[in-house]
């Protein structure tokens, strides 16, 4: 045990490495990034809500990412969940330019912008 102006901890909890919830593994990262682009993919995939609904679309992959990566945040989980909620964005676009032609309109990359805010905001810490 060390003594500590809040009183005794142990030798972990002493140090001033930061706090647990923000550091993560690679496997839990690699774990969170998979959740979240599944659940991205899957979104884009059944329901286009990557085109019509960016906010819930970014809310529900940043809690895939959180769950996936048990509870830890931090910049390594923000930035999971910016690429997963991307990754799933890319799949329908490169879906839509094969099948149909062209780029999408711009209201689907200004919902692809609102879910990486949203997916990050959701991971932040408070």
């Amino acid at each position: 045990m060390v003594a500590t102006p809040v009183g005794m901890k142990c030798p972990d909890c002493a140090s001033n490495a930061g706090a647990a919830y923000l550091r993560s593994a690679p496997g839990e990262l690699a774990l969170a990034l998979l959740g979240g682009a599944g659940v991205a993919i899957a979104f884009c995939w059944i329901l286009p809500m990557c085109l019509i609904a960016g906010a819930p679309y970014g809310w529900f992959v940043g809690e895939a990412v959180l769950r996936c990566g048990r509870r830890k945040r931090g910049r390594a989980m923000q930035f999971a969940a910016a690429v997963s909620v991307l990754l799933g964005g890319a799949v329908w676009i490169v879906y839509t330019y094969v099948r149909f032609g062209g780029l999408p309109h711009i209201f689907v990359w200004a919902n692809l912008v609102l879910g990486v805010i949203v997916a990050v905001s959701r991971i932040r810490e408070f």
